[in-house]
């Protein structure tokens, strides 16, 4: 599915409620004294992001202007929980209806006879995160899998502080509706805990790869000393699942420096046996299978 070549990055894309840039994180003391840029142009000017319009982002709908049919399924999905509990969204078009509650629950409802009924239920188990204000769930929705439907991204950040804010919980879930013989389906693709996640289309082919980044402090490093670091993973969906893409693109995973010194970013500070240790199982996904199906 991709090439050996890294394409130039053609067009910086960044959805508004769900894809954020890198994380502003305390960096360490370098030789500069100079902030880091760390947009993903800026950090990997090699990559192709999703061309404009190929993932959407969703706004939420006010309870005021739920129809009965959606109360319905919000009862079914969280009984007894309040307005205040409860976040739904309806997408652009083919009459999915999401429902996110306060216990963590995403309940995904595929329309039948003109309304909406609950087919699926996902529980994100991802404490610390707030229905309400910036780090409250978001949608973006896209064809993923470039099988023609229409799929999403759901994101819910954490709400802390500090280097905790960056914090975010990502779910894929890929949507089949209903077709004659064949009821409609869902299926939920946990990305995890992750420190900032950003879609891309990494061969330019209109399906969607994924850069998650993960923290990690090396105790001693080459040069003797502490430092930390941001692991950037690639991540792509095949046959249906997630899989890791690492090894189909030069130098991935990549470790970044966390220094203020921009020209210090990816300063060889790790033996290959430090990566592996610091690394362990990576994000746990299997590795692309070349000429598999998906």
């Amino acid at each position: 599915m991709l090439p050996r070549t890294i394409f130039t990055l053609v067009v910086l894309f960044l959805s508004g409620g769900i894809i954020a840039a890198p994380p502003a994180i305390p960096a360490e003391s370098g030789d500069g004294g100079a902030s880091v840029d760390s947009t993903v142009s800026e950090q990997f000017p090699d990559l192709s992001l999703p061309a404009p319009g190929v993932l959407s982002f969703v706004p939420p709908i006010e309870p005021a202007a739920w129809n009965d049919a959606e109360r319905a399924v919000i009862k079914e999905c969280a009984p007894g929980a309040s307005d205040e509990d409860v976040v739904l969204w309806r997408f652009p078009r083919d009459g999915w209806v999401v429902v996110a509650t306060a216990d963590e629950r995403l309940c995904v409802c595929a329309p039948h006879d003109g309304k909406p009924v609950l087919v699926a239920m996902h529980r994100i188990d991802f404490g610390g995160g707030s229905l309400r204000g910036v780090a409250g769930p978001g949608i973006d929705v896209g064809d993923l899998d470039g099988n023609g439907t229409l799929d999403m991204i759901f994101h819910w950040g954490s709400g802390g502080c500090g280097l905790a804010a960056n914090i975010g919980n990502d779910t894929v879930v890929l949507l089949e509706p209903a077709t004659p013989g064949a009821a409609a389906s869902v299926r939920f693709l946990p990305l995890g805990t992750h420190y900032g996640m950003h879609p891309l289309d990494v061969d330019r082919n209109g399906r969607i790869e994924f850069l998650v980044a993960q923290f990690v402090r090396c105790e001693m490093c080459t040069d003797g000393k502490p430092h930390n670091f941001w692991i950037w993973e690639l991540v792509g969906i095949q046959g249906g699942r997630l899989v890791d893409l690492n090894a189909t693109v030069p130098d991935f995973p990549r470790f970044e420096w966390l220094s203020f010194a921009p020209e210090d970013r990816w300063r060889t500070l790790l033996t290959p046996a430090m990566k592996r240790k610091l690394r362990g199982g990576g994000l746990g996904f299997e590795p692309y299978r070349k000429g598999a199906k998906g």
